[in-house]
């Protein structure tokens, strides 16, 4: 499973040194160092997704969209989704079969993300993709529809963490499961996470700033990651123009190796 971090700009070029592939946030192109960092690393035939910037709330246009594609020319680009909502997630993925398709490099592959609010809702937008041609699937971490799966504990974070192992579980016993597709997971919810997903031979990458936030909020992660039970509030942005800190990059650094670990053995 190859594994991508966001990091603060100062990090961007030393994450080649722990980053399989890169991921590129949107709402971060403003900035003229970051933008050229992704538009050299595809240039270079550096694997490369582009987020649409649900997460970050950042609300572009397709226009929009479609022009920062066209610059930056990712192997990837995640079409824009609604949190739990299937039907307009899929909405969305048909207008950009239909009427955007064309309008991109040939190279950059369509991604959809599974939304819902029951775990039936995320079976049908997984349908729906499959019934549009889609082959690039990404399961989101913070699905409400993952409720229906998991244990009712106070820890959300926790219950939404298990929910979505249960929910990849049922997924590859679903008749309509092609394990042949690209799967992507967008984030976590927990560090301990790693540990779950390593079962899981079918899915392909996996981006989250997790050790990253984690580093500088708290410090290094505990040596057994079982015993972080909660997941960091702050998103990247809060640190994207910090400087370099000894200390805290020695975490960073740390924090994805034991990430890594986790994940991949």
């Amino acid at each position: 499973m190859k594994i991508s971090h966001e990091v603060p700009l100062y990090l961007l070029e030393g994450s080649r040194n722990f980053n399989d592939y890169h991921y590129c946030l949107p709402h971060f192109v403003s900035n003229s160092i970051y933008k050229e960092f992704y538009v050299a690393a595809s240039n270079n035939e550096e694997f490369t997704i582009l987020d649409n910037g649900l997460f970050e709330g950042t609300v572009v246009n397709d226009a929009e969209l479609i022009k920062l594609i066209s610059d930056i020319k990712p192997d990837i680009f995640i079409i824009p989704d609604e949190w739990n909502e299937h039907l307009i997630s899929s909405a969305n993925a048909k207008r950009w079969v239909n009427n955007h398709k064309n309008r991109i490099p040939d190279k950059t592959k369509l991604m959809g993300v599974l939304q819902g609010k029951t775990y039936a809702e995320l079976l049908l937008c997984y349908d729906l993709y499959v019934m549009l041609g889609i082959t690039h699937i990404a399961i989101n971490h913070s699905s409400e529809g993952f409720l229906d799966l998991s244990n009712k504990t106070p820890n959300i974070a926790y219950n939404k963490m298990v929910g979505r192992n249960r929910f990849m579980t049922l997924l590859e016993q679903d008749d309509n499961f092609n394990p042949d597709f690209y799967y992507h997971l967008l984030g976590i919810n927990l560090s301990q996470e790693g540990q779950l997903l390593s079962k899981y031979k079918w899915v392909n990458s996996i981006d989250t700033s997790n050790p990253i936030i984690y580093a500088i909020t708290k410090g290094k992660y505990p040596h057994h990651l079982g015993g972080v039970i909660a997941k960091p509030s702050t998103k990247l942005e809060a640190f994207f123009y910090d400087h370099r800190h000894d200390i805290i990059h020695d975490n960073i650094i740390y924090n994805v190796n034991q990430f890594k670990k986790s994940i991949n053995g």
